[in-house]
């Protein structure tokens, strides 16, 4: 998935808080170099952590390919989700998605 349709997914099925989420410059530019889109030198940049992270987590859950390996469940993970994709997900010990129409593919 490129990083456009990542940035789509992430600000329609996350939440930062109470409110939708909007992806910080710093945040974009990860998920660019993540996807391999960015144009920028910007050298090595360590392990994504804090909300991206938890966005990545919840997007890895609902992809399709991925929905018979869940995510292990993180409080912090299961807070970023918003109440419609709450409802598509199983949560035990893993996060894991019901709702076919979620996958971002």
């Amino acid at each position: 998935m490129n990083a456009e349709r990542t940035f789509a997914w992430i600000e329609k099925y996350c939440r930062d808080g109470d409110k939708p989420v909007t992806l910080t410059a710093t945040e974009l530019l990860q998920l660019l170099q993540l996807r391999g889109e960015s144009k920028l030198e910007m050298g090595h940049m360590g392990p994504i952590t804090g909300r991206l992270h938890n966005f990545l987590a919840l997007l890895r859950a609902c992809e399709a390919r991925d929905r018979r390996a869940p995510v292990d469940v993180d409080p912090d993970v299961w807070r970023c989700a918003s109440p419609r994709l709450q409802r598509e997900l199983t949560r035990g010990n893993r996060i894991a998605c019901r709702g076919e129409g979620l996958s971002p593919q």
